[in-house]
């Protein structure tokens, strides 16, 4: 039987004729409608239901979900039910952001940083973002300080500028690239879905990170000032908690928004929970000031013994619920720029150096300005740009390499003293 006849069988059952009343006049329509003509007028009503069934169940598709195009910068994604597959969606390339979040003063004295932000990023074709705070004024995480505002930042532009599985690696202002022949790939790609995982089958040890982070190498601390976190509701989410922290920060030296995001990342995979917890009362309990580090070490103590370095899945639900990756200290994407000490070109060292601070006048030392390549931005290893060397530093002419007040000592290399000028040397 099909289903619509089944739907209609109780209509269709054969009519019980009653005795005719006795005044047929009074009943005429009855009359007039014989049973055969009965049977066709309910069986085209079955069939103007099961069409109207039909368009109904279309327009609800349609609308729950609409072809639709998402901007996401420079990308477009068309997205409907019929062009693009969860699978689908989970094989394509995801896109990497590097974010960071400033004021104007702080992006005026670290633009050139930014700008050096901006070249790496145009290498590897990832995009380079700044998040103003002027911007977002109090309607994101209002009456919160910068340090904890910014994560809320971070989150909302996930929310609103990436699709799901886009990167985001966010960066403090004080981190400058250092080497640029090395791209973010090898720890991206522990956000990403992995070849097994296009198939569409279960994902278990498949599922990839949703956060991942470094350790800082002392202290037993692992580094908030950058991390990568995949796009994703529940990612939007645990960053706008993490801001929240702010309202319950202990009285005593906590390290901000460092310290709390280790009890932030217990409570998120399950290890303690919001209420309780040995490492959330050694947390509360933080009252000595920054005279006396020994608690807060305590404290990082406690957190680090159930997180330690390597990759950690949400206790009762691994496959869908949060985890993370705390890279070690062999091989992270950054590192504190003071304890460097290897060469620039090694092939397993950090990319990006941390704590590099400019002076609130935007005076930054010699020595690092060489070191980073930032008296010009044009380092040829970023760009192609024509630059010439002026022996000992580079500029974008000769003339440049007088940058700074300087005079004859500082026109070498490519360059010559002639007549009170800087010039190239003919080829």
């Amino acid at each position: 039987m099909s289903n619509l006849q089944h739907k209609f069988t109780h209509i269709l059952q054969p009519v019980q004729q009653d005795k005719p009343p006795a005044n047929l006049e009074q009943h005429g329509a009855r009359k007039r409608i014989t049973t055969p003509a009965k049977y066709v007028a309910v069986l085209m009503l079955a069939i103007i239901y099961e069409m109207c069934s039909v368009i109904t169940k279309t327009i609800e598709i349609n609308h729950s979900h609409p072809q639709e195009i998402i901007p996401t910068n420079d990308r477009a994604v068309a997205v409907g039910t019929e062009t693009l597959t969860a699978t689908n969606q989970k094989a394509s390339k995801s896109q990497l952001h590097i974010v960071t979040v400033a004021d104007e003063p702080f992006a005026d004295r670290y633009g050139v940083y930014f700008e050096k932000m901006k070249l790496y990023a145009d290498k590897w074709g990832y995009i380079w973002t700044v998040l103003a705070f002027e911007d977002y004024e109090e309607d994101i995480c209002p009456n919160v300080p910068p340090m904890y505002r910014g994560t809320c930042m971070v989150g909302d532009y996930m929310g609103r500028s990436t699709v799901d599985n886009d990167i985001i690696v966010f960066f403090d202002a004080d981190y400058v690239p250092y080497r640029n022949h090395r791209s973010l790939e090898k720890w991206a790609e522990a956000l990403r879905y992995p070849l097994e995982a296009y198939d569409g089958e279960p994902l278990s040890e498949h599922a990839p990170m949703d956060f991942v982070l470094y350790d800082r190498g002392f202290l037993d601390e692992i580094a908030s000032g950058s991390f990568f976190a995949r796009s994703s509701p529940k990612m939007v989410q645990f960053l706008r908690e993490w801001a929240n922290y702010y309202y319950i920060e202990p009285r005593g030296f906590s390290s901000a928004d460092n310290g709390s995001m280790h009890i932030h990342l217990l409570r998120s995979l399950g290890v303690e929970s919001k209420m309780s917890g040995r490492c959330g009362n050694k947390y509360s309990n933080l009252t000595a000031d920054v005279n006396n580090l020994n608690p807060y070490h305590e404290f990082l103590k406690c957190c680090r013994e159930s997180i330690p370095i390597g990759k950690h899945r949400h206790r009762n639900h691994p496959t869908e619920q949060f985890s993370i990756w705390i890279v070690g200290k062999i091989d992270p994407w950054a590192i504190d720029g003071v304890t460097e000490s290897k060469p620039k070109e090694a092939k397993r060292a950090a990319i990006f150096h941390h704590g590099i601070k400019i002076h609130k006048k935007g005076i930054l030392g010699q020595g690092w300005i060489d070191k980073y390549g930032l008296l010009n931005m044009t380092s040829t290893d970023l760009s192609t740009a024509n630059i010439v060397n002026c022996g000992g530093h580079s500029a974008s002419n000769c003339n440049d390499c007088l940058k700074g007040g300087h005079g004859e000592d500082w026109c070498n290399g490519d360059c010559y003293w002639n007549e009170g000028m800087c010039v190239q040397k003919k080829s």
